[in-house]
């Protein structure tokens, strides 16, 4: 009994090892333990995850604040622009870099602002005398100002640490937006006193017609390559087919702001045909300045150009120019004459006004005074000029000027400048010619008329431009007056008669005139400003990108 209870023990020890060994409850706990650190791993990956996406979003609406916060100055900065067009003209008020609250937010937005000035200036000298030279693009015209918006969480000062910077171009509504601008289709007062009384097509009913003589017809054969804009409507000779814009361009509207549906008179365009943006009635108004007294040009010319009284010839050749003045109202009087060369270039504006014995009543003279030495002479500021000019220059009168042509031992008749293949102007130079009266281009009575090509910006502020003795001498065909660049006028002048004398027209829109303007012409708009470009800054990017803030094209 001894012995077997002997061997029954050992027997024992060894099943119950072998029972812990076929136990799986360590395997168990290992396994659990695994999962639960396979699980804490997953959720603090999510939890990563979830934190990123929420970073990157709180990121992404500090951005959009910080974006919207710098529309929110620019903005601001317009309305003032437009309470008070003189606004940006004190150069403190251009200038705010110190960030202001925008109103209305709970956010805690901030924006600020300062002007891109011009090369040479900055706020310590930028002043109400030098404004324009400081602060207005000289190509565009336009008004630039950087706008930084702030988001996000702030500084030790209190700035929000998120930022934006837009850079927006201001600039007017201007008459230079187009190839031709009217404020009347009909013919000018000041040539037929049957004509007057200011009135527009739209103003006159069946019973009531304007008189035959004041009307002024599109014809078969006129070309008009460009936008064009009308306070009137246009008068389209019966059955006749003008082409009003390009083909493709869907910029060249054919507008009228007439209170009618249609932009030809008696709703009859007749054959017509309007290519590139087709027309628009009841458009935007888009003012004339009313003289050249009502501008600050004179201003300019005395502080950045040159200034002249009495009949004054300009002969341009490249970036030159022959310059004679010669007051006097007999053939006898003396002139005086200068020469403007290449290396010191010709001012970028030139003024020339009136003397004393400027008859106060307006005829268009049809035929030149000359003195012996072949020089146009008079007490009126009459500018004749002509030649080819290859850097920017805007002329001013403050009565008429005459564009040279159909005269005899001209070299370069007519005004033109470097061009292309087709006869668009290329390059920089811009000419801008203003005339309080009349621009007149040069044909003397009885004269068969010959081709004449101008490359230039045409304003007539209260009158016309035209040709003189457009109803005498012809020449079958009939030659074009071409014009490359804008034509503004008071009352729509006459350049031919239908089928016989003078010209048909081939006007083409400059293009460059977008971003390009004759100098000094950027404040000839009486209208509100625009936004004309709107850049989000990209940092680190050159200037000929787009996405720059240092860029200026178009």
């Amino acid at each position: 009994m001894t012995f077997l209870r002997f061997i029954r023990k050992p027997l024992a020890v060894i099943g119950a090892v072998r029972r812990r060994a076929a136990s799986e409850s360590g395997f168990a706990m290992v396994l659990a333990l695994g999962v639960l650190t396979v699980t804490s791993l997953l959720i603090a990956a999510i939890y990563v995850g979830i934190t990123a996406d929420v970073q990157q979003t709180q990121r992404n609406t500090n951005d959009q604040q910080a974006y919207y916060a710098a529309r929110s100055g620019e903005n601001a900065f317009l309305y003032q622009l437009n309470q008070n067009p003189a606004f940006w003209s004190t150069c403190s008020n251009d200038y705010q870099p110190t960030p202001v609250t925008v109103p209305g937010t709970a956010t805690g937005t901030q924006y600020s602002y300062v002007p891109v000035y011009n090369p040479g200036y900055s706020n310590s000298n930028c002043t109400a005398a030098n404004a324009i030279n400081a602060l207005i693009d000289p190509n565009s015209g336009t008004l630039r100002v950087a706008f930084t918006g702030y988001a996000g969480p702030t500084n030790s000062s209190g700035v929000p640490k998120v930022t934006r910077t837009v850079v927006a171009s201001f600039r007017k509504p201007s008459p230079l937006d187009f190839l031709w601008y009217t404020d009347h289709e009909m013919r000018d007062p000041a040539l037929d006193s049957t004509c007057t009384g200011e009135k527009y097509y739209y103003q006159y009913t069946g019973s009531s017609s304007p008189p035959g003589n004041c009307e002024i017809n599109w014809v078969t054969g006129d070309k008009m390559s460009g936008p064009m804009y009308t306070n009137d409507q246009y008068l389209v000779y019966t059955n006749a087919a003008p082409i009003f814009g390009r083909s493709g361009v869907s910029s060249d509207k054919i507008e009228s702001s007439a209170p009618t549906n249609s932009i030809c008179v008696s709703s009859k365009c007749y054959g017509a045909s309007f290519p590139g943006g087709g027309a628009q009635s009841q458009a935007q108004y888009v003012p004339l300045p009313p003289s050249v007294s009502g501008t600050q040009l004179q201003t300019d010319a005395t502080a950045h150009g040159q200034t002249f009284t009495g009949t004054t010839t300009i002969t341009l050749n490249g970036g030159s120019a022959t310059i004679s003045n010669c007051p006097g109202s007999t053939s006898s009087a003396a002139c005086t004459s200068s020469w403007l060369n290449a290396t010191e270039s010709y001012p970028p504006i030139i003024y020339v006004g009136s003397g004393s014995g400027c008859p106060s009543g307006y005829t268009v003279s049809t035929s030149y005074s000359t003195n012996s030495s072949g020089q146009y002479y008079g007490p009126c500021g009459d500018v004749y000029v002509h030649g080819f000019y290859s850097q920017p220059l805007t002329i001013v009168s403050d009565h008429d000027i005459v564009i040279m042509a159909n005269t005899n031992g001209l070299t370069n008749p007519g005004l033109t400048t470097t061009s292309d293949g087709s006869g668009n102007p290329i390059g920089n130079a811009t000419l801008g010619l203003v005339a309080s009266d009349f621009v007149r281009v040069m044909h003397s009575a009885n004269q068969a008329p010959s081709a004449v090509t101008i490359d230039a910006a045409v304003l007539t502020l209260q009158h016309s431009f035209m040709v003189d003795n457009y109803d005498t001498g012809s020449v079958s065909p009939q030659p074009y007056l071409t014009v490359h660049g804008a034509l503004a006028q008071r009352y729509r002048g006459t350049v031919g008669t239908v089928g016989a004398t003078g010209y048909l027209k081939n006007y083409n829109y400059d293009d460059r005139l977008h971003v390009l303007l004759p100098p000094y012409l950027f404040s000839l708009s009486t209208a509100g400003w625009d936004i004309s470009r709107e850049t989000l800054c990209m940092p680190n990017t050159p200037a000929t990108d787009p996405s720059s803030c240092s860029y200026t094209g178009p």
